[in-house]
């Protein structure tokens, strides 16, 4: 049986993302977006971005209340990308950290932890490009 724990062991990259971010990001770079922006990459480097699933996990907990997180997967040219939020009443970072740590060790770029924001997002997609052997973009 598959869960969260096993699908982050074959996951490539893990990004920080509401699911509003989430949205906006297969705008700008999926081949299947009619988005005409002027931030959206030329149509030789766009992405094939298939959604997938994903599950709610506890984390932790803080003072009896459970700290969770909703965790969708999409494929990007080919590679599982896991984008995540926090969704409890309370929050703790180092107990998320803690285990996704615990659960996600993929690396990039000379051994740097394959996560990440939407802000930085960029490095995800130069992930994949590396994992590829592919520049998408100059």
């Amino acid at each position: 049986m598959e869960t969260a724990e096993t699908r982050l062991a074959k996951t490539l990259f893990v990004v920080q993302a509401t699911h509003y971010e989430v949205q906006s990001l297969w705008s700008n770079w999926s081949k299947k977006s009619a988005d005409q922006s002027r931030f959206r990459p030329a149509p030789d480097k766009q992405i094939d971005w298939v959604q997938l699933d994903g599950w709610g996990v506890q984390v932790g907990e803080l003072d009896g209340m459970p700290i969770c997180v909703s965790i969708i997967w999409n494929k990007l040219n080919g590679h599982l990308i896991a984008f995540w939020e926090p969704t409890s009443l309370v929050f703790d970072h180092r107990q998320w950290e803690s285990w996704i740590n615990k659960h996600f060790s993929g690396t990039w770029d000379n051994d740097r932890k394959a996560l990440t924001n939407t802000s930085n997002f960029h490095h995800c997609i130069r992930a994949i490009e590396e994992s590829n052997g592919k520049v998408l973009r100059n």
